[in-house]
């Protein structure tokens, strides 16, 4: 059975959640509550995603550096223990933003368990992910 395509600016957490839930064999589909559970995590990024206020302190000039950072095998964490995962993600969310307000960094995009962080400079950048 074919699946209608997802369109190409999907967030890559709504792609993967949906795509984990069409999965071909029901017993590699995730269970409602951690789905439930991702979802709630998604909300949650949503609602703290800059506003305009916050983007006018977005680094300004011919060079910026950019960094990114994730969590290493996050969906096996999700399926192996939403609970604990989520309350992990929120602990990882905070200490990545209290880190990118402490080095002057810029939060351009967060999606799922990825950050996407702005720099005027690279030492900045290189201290916030020592």
């Amino acid at each position: 059975r074919e699946r209608p395509i997802l369109p190409e600016n999907t967030p890559q957490s709504w792609r993967s959640l949906i795509e984990k839930c069409w999965h071909q064999d029901p017993d590699h589909r995730p269970k409602f509550s951690g789905c439930k559970e991702q979802l709630q995590v998604m909300q949650e990024a949503h609602m703290n995603a800059p506003t305009e206020v916050e983007i006018s302190n977005a680094p300004m000039g011919s060079i910026i550096t950019i960094a990114f950072t994730g969590v290493e095998n996050a969906t096996l964490l999700w399926e192996d223990n939403p609970r604990v995962m989520q309350e992990a993600l929120r602990l990882y969310n905070s200490v990545v933003r209290n880190l990118t307000q402490k080095y002057g960094g810029y939060e351009v995009k967060t999606e799922a368990d990825a950050f996407m962080v702005a720099f005027s400079n690279a030492i900045s950048a290189v201290e916030w992910a020592l």
